[in-house]
């Protein structure tokens, strides 16, 4: 063991260290992200039943509400232009009603307003409306600059919210709520779990490197110790087939590596047409909802089809030279990951075109990146070990990838399997947490809930012990079979 250029010591000092500098970051740069939930909209009304008019010069607005969740972070409200350019400002005011005064405000210009479209006034700071009466807020709309034949309308719809009130220019309107949204969110009740969950995972490396310190001083060899052992011996080697790989994939292609960015724009380009225009699927932002499945399982599907032939296909390396075999499925699922990664570029440029934005909350992706590799090298060991076995496995895998995409909502929203056997059946889909973890991220801004970090690392571990007690059951006898 001296003989070693690693030290068990220097490679466990190395992981606590990185760990705990993640740590540290997620707890203090991704603060608002973990102890916040993520946005919802509570629309007062979103029925245009009828409209109130041209809302002219002076003309002013009340709408009160109840609260739905603790903070208030943007107000929506539904104008008509009727279908011309308008001149005028309107402004909104939101309201404490036990006392009238003004919380936060708002403007738009009329001339920048679409017809039939959701307006969204941001305000200058979120509100807390537990510290107001009975959470009643009030949402006063006012219109300056406004004549008549050039100004919008609102509209209303007979519906009478928790709390809520309707005036227009001071006469109260009976029965009838304004179409207006109120985009609030609350405190995670989730947020403690997070310290509590980096303090275990501290314990747990910390008994994992003491175990393979005192191990090599004994002389004895660990599943870690191994591994290390094994990756510095052969990590030339890892390379080169990691190299291989991703060259020939592209050999002889006019764009080249290209493809990895054009590939999942061209897919999500084809299927946002077909599903959001002829089914229209109600999804916010589902351009980013549907490159998000479409980048993800496309890799799941590109590496576990290439490691299914990587025992096989290197049947002339493997009769010739000793090598590890678990090195050939693993090198395949880390050429793949190139794709993978180059593939993230246009996932965020959608995400920043439609509005998403990007957040301190994307730190939190490498985690999820890491467990899913580990969930597909673990699908991999079992693809690539039967393989060797039985052949017909490289059809039925097409057949078997094509039905659990299906069955998982990459393409169509989860609302859409109630009353269906495949609701019940995304508790133990592992691919429905790993799309779930990073749409949160992604679309929503914000931490997924422990839970979504708990199922994913689940999913990996699980599938990757599976997958690898199998491959290192079976690799004895492929020298038999390739």
């Amino acid at each position: 063991m001296s003989q070693r250029k690693i030290s068990s010591k220097k490679i466990c000092a190395v992981i606590l260290a990185v760990y705990a500098v993640c740590a540290v970051l997620f707890l203090v740069i991704a603060r608002d992200q973990i102890i916040y939930t993520s946005d919802e909209t509570y629309q007062l009304a979103n029925s245009a039943q009828r409209d109130l008019g041209e809302l002219t010069d002076g003309m002013e607005i009340l709408q009160t509400f109840r609260s739905k969740h603790r903070y208030l972070k943007n107000v929506e409200g539904y104008f008509l232009t009727y279908g011309r350019e308008n001149s005028g400002t309107v402004r909104l005011e939101v309201l404490d009603m036990e006392d009238g005064s003004v919380l936060s405000e708002s403007s738009a210009d009329l001339s920048q307003l679409g017809n039939g479209e959701w307006q969204t006034f941001a305000l200058d700071s979120p509100i807390d409306t537990w510290e107001l009466k009975d959470g009643i807020v009030g949402l006063r709309f006012m219109f300056e600059g406004c004549e008549a034949g050039s100004t919008v309308t609102m509209t209303v719809q007979d519906i009478q919210t928790d709390g809520g009130s309707l005036t227009v220019n001071g006469e109260a309107v009976e029965g009838s709520s304004l179409c207006v949204g109120a985009v609030q969110y609350n405190d995670s009740g989730h947020a403690v779990w997070y310290p509590i969950a980096l303090g275990i995972g501290l314990a747990v490396l910390l008994v994992f490197c003491v175990w393979n310190i005192l191990a090599e001083k004994k002389g004895k060899m660990t599943i870690g110790l191994r591994f290390l052992y094994m990756l510095e011996r052969y990590d030339f080697l890892l390379r080169q087939l990691v190299s291989r790989d991703f060259k020939t994939k592209y050999k002889r292609s006019f764009f080249g590596v290209l493809w990895s960015l054009l590939n999942p724009l061209l897919t999500m380009g084809v299927q946002y047409v077909v599903y959001s225009r002829i089914f229209r699927f109600d999804i916010p932002a589902y351009p980013v909802y549907l490159l998000t499945g479409v980048v993800f399982f496309n890799f799941f599907t590109d590496s576990t089809t290439q490691a299914m032939n990587a025992i096989t296909g290197n049947a002339s390396l493997i009769t010739k030279v000793y090598v590890p075999k678990y090195i050939y499925p693993v090198s395949k699922v880390l050429s793949s990951s190139i794709n993978l990664f180059l593939s993230l570029i246009p996932l965020f440029l959608v995400a920043w075109l439609t509005g998403c934005g990007i957040s301190w909350a994307y730190l939190m992706i490498p985690f999820g990146l890491v467990c899913f590799l580990l969930f597909v090298t673990g699908v991999s060991f079992f693809l690539s070990a039967a393989m060797v076995f039985f052949r017909d496995i490289q059809f039925l895998w097409g057949v078997f990838t094509m039905l659990w995409m299906y069955a998982t909502p990459i393409i169509y929203p989860l609302s859409l399997l109630e009353g269906t056997f495949l609701l019940p059946f995304q508790r133990v889909n592992p691919m429905y947490y790993f799309m779930t973890f990073f749409r949160t991220i992604i679309m929503d801004g914000v931490s997924p809930e422990p839970t979504q970090y708990l199922m994913c690392l689940l999913s990996a571990l699980i599938v990757l012990l599976l997958g690898g007690l199998f491959f290192r059951k079976t690799q004895d006898q492929f020298i038999l079979h390739i």
